[in-house]
């Protein structure tokens, strides 16, 4: 007898790991500034390196660091990064695994002293599975053919189509602008059209920036920017219902126009990835035996991460803030910054459910004209349908666009989020990956009256007493796959 194998592609979940890392360290002021007072401090992060060995995780990565601040001349602004390193022990981690990595920023606190001191507090998620092959046994060649019982399980496979860093130029209306002291931006993918070997996404660029006027006086520009992008991808027999693009904002820059009042010059560059997920469905034995054979099934446990298509869900709300007792009142808000948190997501019933908060900073200015910040967390909350099979996502979000108006102590905010989730599912499953020598499992031949058990299914009779599916069916054409309890049955041996 030979038996024929074959390379089973589902990718395998091995664990979820979590992990906290503190950055802390110096934020030089440009110029050698010294001694300003830090007016508000902003943060993002990315992920650089994620390597394996025995037992551990190590992530690398860099902490980005805009902070605002006034040293008595003047408002600026000031950017900084900071390299990070962190190990955390996962006695799952082996090199040749797979390890798909996330990076929050939890907290972020910047001492004014002569030198701004950063203390920032990182959350890593590190999802670990085994996409290596697992070979399992297919058919056998010999007098009797294999009996296997298989089960079909579902999973979107996601290919990158391709990514290019594209730049935008654009010139804005900005009435009394004289100086921009900082500048942002969030991307956000509309709609997509596929031809040949190109792709075409449209979007809109939101552009928030502090500016001030000829006198000093701050304000907040918000624009948004419509923009369409052509990058070459490998679209060739994709439907676009499968593709979806994501843009990422390197930089963001603007610039008054020479000899053009009230003029900005916006230049951006703008990371575009086309993405695409399909279903792939692998046929899996769960089961198997050889009619006439004294042979068991091997089998090895494996818990499938099956992946859902991904969702997208644009969401907001309104808020009201109070302004701090022991602050002044708020005469006119100067500019509003935020940074949103998923704190848990799940998926039930065909529901995705995620939480989060919302740090927002305000920056107001009293009616002498004097400049204060107040910082407040907002929960969020947000639901979207998924695949009802689905138990668990991965989540992502952004901001696109926040703005915070009013007087006194309470003050109005508005804000729009982008939210990104991969929905999976987990499946402990026992696969066979081979047949092994075993004990007759019935000694006499002769007709035999059987009675199935609770759940018990036809297939688990013929493997229990080596018959071969067609005769039991031949022998019971009126017992189904799955046998009611105490059904009888008719056997041949």
């Amino acid at each position: 007898m030979e038996l024929n194998f074959s390379e089973l592609g589902l990718e395998r979940f091995l664990t979820q790991a979590y992990s906290q890392a503190l950055v802390e360290g110096e934020l030089p002021l440009p110029d050698g500034r010294k001694g300003a007072a830090v007016l508000g401090a902003e943060g993002s992060v990315t992920v650089t390196d994620t390597a394996l060995s025995e037992g551990s995780i190590t992530v690398e990565g860099r902490l980005r660091v805009e902070l605002l601040c006034d040293d008595g001349e003047g408002v600026f602004a000031a950017a900084s990064s900071a390299a990070f390193r962190h190990s955390f022990p996962v006695k799952e981690a082996a090199p040749g695994l797979r390890a798909e990595t996330s990076v929050s920023l939890v907290s972020l606190t910047v001492e004014a002293e002569e030198v701004p001191k950063l203390s920032a507090v990182l959350d890593v998620t590190c999802l670990l599975t085994d996409a290596a092959p697992l070979r399992v046994l297919e058919s056998c060649r010999g007098t009797q053919a294999l009996e296997c019982r298989r089960q079909r399980f579902v999973t979107a496979v996601p290919a990158k189509l391709g990514e290019e860093t594209l730049g935008v130029r654009e010139k804005i209306n900005a009435p009394g602008v004289e100086r921009v002291i900082r500048a942002g931006g969030v991307c956000e993918m509309r709609s997509l059209r596929l031809g040949g070997d190109m792709a075409l996404v449209e979007g809109m660029l939101a552009v928030n920036a502090l500016c001030a006027d000829g006198e000093g006086r701050l304000m907040q520009l918000q624009h948004h920017i419509p923009v369409s992008f052509e990058l070459a991808a490998e679209t060739k027999g994709r439907a676009e219902e499968s593709c979806s693009a994501s843009a990422e904002v390197v930089s963001v820059s603007l610039s008054p126009v020479d000899g053009e009042a009230g003029l900005l010059s916006v230049q951006a560059e703008v990371t575009v990835t086309l993405t695409a997920a399909e279903n792939a469905a692998f046929d899996v034995p769960l089961a198997a035996y050889v009619p006439g054979a004294d042979l068991e099934a091997q089998k090895e446990e494996a818990v499938f991460l099956l992946r859902g298509m991904p969702v997208k869900l644009r969401f907001g709300a309104t808020e009201t803030l109070q302004v701090p007792e022991g602050m002044p009142p708020c005469a006119r808000v100067v500019s509003c910054t935020a940074r949103p948190l998923i704190t848990a997501a799940a998926a039930e019933d065909g529901c995705l459910r995620a939480e989060g908060l919302l740090f927002t900073r305000v920056l107001a200015e009293t009616d002498g004209g004097t400049l204060f910040s107040f910082a407040e967390d907002i929960p969020f909350r947000a639901e979207c349908a998924v695949d009802p099979s689905m138990q668990g996502a991965g989540t992502a979000v952004s901001h696109a666009a926040v703005s915070a108006s009013g007087v006194g102590r309470s003050i109005s905010l508005s804000y729009t989020l982008l939210l990104t989730a991969a929905p999976y599912a987990l499946s402990e499953t026992a696969v066979v990956t081979g047949l092994t020598e075993c004990a007759a499992p019935f000694g006499e031949k002769g007709i035999v009256l059987y009675f199935a058990g609770e759940g018990e299914k036809l297939f688990d009779v013929g493997c229990r007493f080596r018959v071969p599916q067609s005769r039991l069916t031949a022998l019971n054409p009126d017992a189904k796959e799955t046998l009611s309890e105490g059904e009888r049955l008719v056997l041949l041996l």
